[in-house]
């Protein structure tokens, strides 16, 4: 908007000057002619004049089509990290397989190519040794990073695999418990219901929540090593890219053998880091769901509990019973407490012994 401004002020501008010029020349023309001056230098005059509006112009062109300090301000030359695209991620929403199926062929090609691993590696162990690695056009180091690599692609390959099969586990428990909320109706026995039945499912309240702690830990576990593994796999990624621009520079070269091994060696790298995104994405799917149906399953006991104690106040009979289990706990605890201590007592007098023994010896 300021720009446009600009530019209609300039252009009056110029129009007035235009006119100015205009009306100076016609009456530097009349004056010349009524003192009898010669059309030459009336013709030199008009010259003189032209150029001036054409120097005027010329001004104002280039502070027109130059930028201006508002455009500069808002377009800077390099654009800031904040202006920048954000980086899109390398390894796009994995889905779980659909059917028991689609699980067991999954797991079998996993299998496969673990067979595959462990024979490569065992060769790659093979390799070695010391006669046979001086004909290779490699170092010890390299050699022994390349084994480290394979064992590290069969354990998680294996550790994927077993999260497969715990996807089986999952889902069939999920189809079991949620039949079980669809069919309680309420409970079998008839209210009051003693203090022991109120204990046993607040035990299950409690088992199940910690069954949540340890998935939610879990899933915490494999969310931070999606995000450790995308970083590693775009790193891969890109020297993947430049071994195998180094070994096309290094073609029919003395080079080419080792460059090539080089390639395979960063190929090898760049699968492990694969895998184990896959495997960290399976991770977290399959635990999301597993504490979303826990969660959902803790809810219904304690539905199911809040029914149970609305209709069984405490009696004194139970009270009475409550109290006597606890007083038989702490027997128990001090029982053991005591047989603890008699045991340390035992211990410490063996290891005095043997440090006399040991003492006298010398």
């Amino acid at each position: 908007m300021q720009d446009i401004l600009i530019a209609f002020r300039t252009r009056g501008l110029i129009e007035r000057i235009a006119a100015n010029m205009s009306g100076s020349s016609s009456a530097v023309l009349m004056t010349a002619r009524e003192q009898g001056v010669s059309s030459r230098p009336m013709h030199t005059l008009r010259q003189r004049y032209l150029c001036v509006l054409s120097l005027v112009l010329i001004c104002m062109i280039i502070v027109l089509t130059g930028p201006s300090p508002v455009l500069a301000q808002k377009l800077p030359v390099f654009p800031s990290e904040k202006q920048e695209a954000p980086v899109q991620a390398t390894v796009a929403q994995a889905s779980l397989p659909a059917t028991d199926e689609e699980i067991d062929k999954a797991v079998a090609r996993i299998g496969s190519r673990l067979a595959d691993l462990r024979k490569e590696s065992a060769a790659a162990a093979e390799a070695m040794d010391a006669e046979k690695a001086a004909l290779l056009t490699t170092t010890p180091e390299e050699l022994r990073k390349r084994q480290r690599l394979l064992g590290e692609l069969v354990n998680t390959l294996d550790r994927y695999a077993q999260g497969l099969r715990e996807l089986k586990e999952i889902r069939k428990t999920s189809i079991e418990r949620s039949a079980e909320m669809r069919a309680w109706q309420g409970f079998a026995e008839k209210p009051p219901f003693p203090i022991s039945f109120l204990d046993n499912l607040r035990d299950a309240i409690l088992a199940q929540r910690l069954d949540l702690e340890t998935l939610e830990l879990r899933l915490t576990v494999a969310r931070g090593n999606l995000r450790k593994f995308t970083k590693d796999l775009s790193v891969s990624q890109k020297e993947l890219r430049l071994a195998g621009e180094r070994l096309e520079k290094s073609v029919g070269t003395t080079a080419e053998g080792r460059q090539r091994w080089l390639l395979d060696l960063t190929r090898l790298q760049n699968d492990l880091n694969e895998a184990a995104i896959a495997n960290a994405e399976t991770q977290r799917l399959m635990l999301e769901k597993a504490t979303s149906d826990k969660k959902e399953y803790i809810r219904f006991l304690e539905q199911k509990l809040a029914v149970a104690e609305k209709v069984s106040p405490l009696s004194k009979t139970d009270f009475e019973q409550k109290l006597q289990e606890l007083d038989n706990q702490r027997r128990t605890l001090e029982r053991e407490i005591g047989s603890t201590l008699k045991k340390e007592e035992e211990l410490k007098a063996a290891l005095q012994r043997s440090r006399n023994a040991l003492a006298s010896a010398r």
